[in-house]
């Protein structure tokens, strides 16, 4: 008997107990009774009744068709965490959203409800992606994803975003290979355009007089700059110097009217991004003068105390050499 008596002395309810600590609880604004069907979603259980699901998701609406099993229904698992299942449930319920942290957790929602074949998610998604927030921080991001969903008018203002990106760049690579082939050719021929029109503006003296003219000249202190061609470097630093005017504006004055070019760069959608610092020998007179002129401030705005004078090859230059990321 002694045997016996020692399996008696395990807990009966040992089991029991540690699948009770493991059984999922239902998520508080998702656990009505009225709802006849239960989403699990790691650690979590979601009660939606089925004509919501129907109405708002065609994946649901293909299995829930099926016939019914003859046993009790089990919850239908959802491979996707809570952090994902849940933004989508809320829209689809009509429950309140909570600020989006981040694109990151928008875009994973928004891939959910693709899967799932919800148009209506997907356009709340749209909207919420479609903010400034979202489409300053990462515009390629935004740019991919309106091209993928067929939003045009947002692709429209991400390629415009893009502007301030230089797409040459290495860390745009991984991202620029995920656009299909139309998409990719849109927003090059985009940056094309855009770098043509300015060079076209530049080279007009209908539109650029001083710039494309001889002798260049700042029109506020009247100072004359180096005629050194743009492409060759002086062998010493006073010959990018102008040979008169205040020291302080010796940096800046190059050749033209600043607000000329500024205004040929706003026709042309031209924008000025990062300024990057001198390298390879270029004197920091050149770089001085087109932060005059453009910079995040502005390219004709009330920090211009001086007329400044930058020629149209200059600019070309600075482009070409990577000292300004001005995008096409």
């Amino acid at each position: 008997m002694a045997a016996p008596q020692d399996k008696c002395d395990l807990k009966p309810n040992a089991p029991e107990e540690s699948l009770g600590a493991s059984l999922p609880a239902y998520h508080a604004d998702f656990a009505s009774v009225d709802s006849d069907i239960v989403l699990a979603s790691s650690g979590t259980l979601y009660r939606v009744h089925s004509y919501t699901l129907r109405t708002t998701s065609g994946l649901f609406r293909t299995i829930l068709s099926l016939p019914p099993p003859g046993h009790s229904p089990s919850p239908i698992e959802i491979h996707e965490p809570d952090a994902v299942v849940e933004p989508l449930l809320r829209p689809m319920c009509g429950f309140a959203t909570p600020p989006w942290p981040s694109l990151d957790a928008l875009s994973a929602v928004l891939s959910l409800a693709e899967k799932w074949s919800a148009p209506g998610p997907v356009a709340f998604l749209h909207t919420a992606l479609s903010a400034d927030t979202f489409l300053s921080a990462d515009p390629l991001r935004i740019y991919a994803l309106a091209t993928h969903f067929g939003w045009r008018a947002t692709a429209q203002r991400a390629a415009a975003a893009t502007l301030t990106l230089d797409l040459s760049a290495p860390a745009h690579a991984p991202r620029l290979s995920q656009l299909a082939a139309p998409a990719l050719l849109a927003l090059l021929r985009l940056h094309r355009t855009r770098r043509d029109a300015l060079r076209a503006l530049l080279d007009s003296p209908e539109r650029f007089l001083a710039g494309n003219g001889a002798p260049f000249h700042c029109a506020a202190c009247e100072s004359r700059p180096s005629t050194t061609p743009p492409g060759a470097r002086s062998s010493t630093a006073s010959s990018a110097r102008p040979t008169r005017g205040p020291a302080r504006t010796r940096s800046a004055c190059v050749a033209g009217d600043a607000r000329v070019l500024g205004g040929a760069m706003h026709e042309a959608g031209v924008r000025v991004g990062e300024l990057r610092p001198p390298r390879n020998g270029q004197t920091a007179s050149r770089v001085c003068g087109v932060l005059a002129f453009g910079g995040r401030s502005g390219l004709d705005g009330p920090d211009h105390k001086h007329r400044l004078a930058v020629p149209p090859t200059l600019v070309l230059e600075l482009i070409s050499l990577d000292c300004l990321v001005v995008i096409w």
